[in-house]
């Protein structure tokens, strides 16, 4: 798995470590992770994460993508409102969108077992 971390030269390195974590945990054992943190002066209270990752395999082992031909699923979308001319505020809207592959056979599937929407819901708390 390979992790990108973007952020404000302000943000402490405990929210980066908090995020690795997380990420970490969520993975397999056997992951190799890689990770770097970049700095971004225009970001002010918000990180940009960006993960890299192959290999799926399922509770036996088999691996998830059986053929060349892959789907991309979109599981976290959000459209920016209109823009007023006016200053960013904390909470302004953003647009952001999370994929990840899916094989053709479960395409289209949706499940509340979608171990992403926990991940997903938590790094866009953003501490509200």
């Amino acid at each position: 798995m390979l992790v990108n971390l973007t952020m404000s030269e302000d943000t402490p390195l405990d929210d980066a470590e908090k995020v690795m974590q997380l990420l970490t945990q969520s993975a397999s054992k056997d992951v190799q992770v890689i990770h770097g943190v970049d700095f971004d002066s225009d970001l002010k209270d918000e990180m940009v994460i960006t993960v890299i990752a192959t290999c799926f395999k399922d509770s036996e082992g088999h691996s998830m993508i059986t053929s060349d031909e892959a789907v991309a699923k979109t599981v976290l979308a959000s459209t920016p409102t209109e823009d007023t001319g006016s200053e960013k505020s904390a909470d302004s809207s953003f647009s952001e969108s999370l994929i990840f592959p899916e094989t053709p056979a479960n395409a289209g599937e949706s499940g509340d077992d979608d171990p992403f929407t926990e991940l997903s819901a938590l790094l866009n708390n953003r501490g509200n």
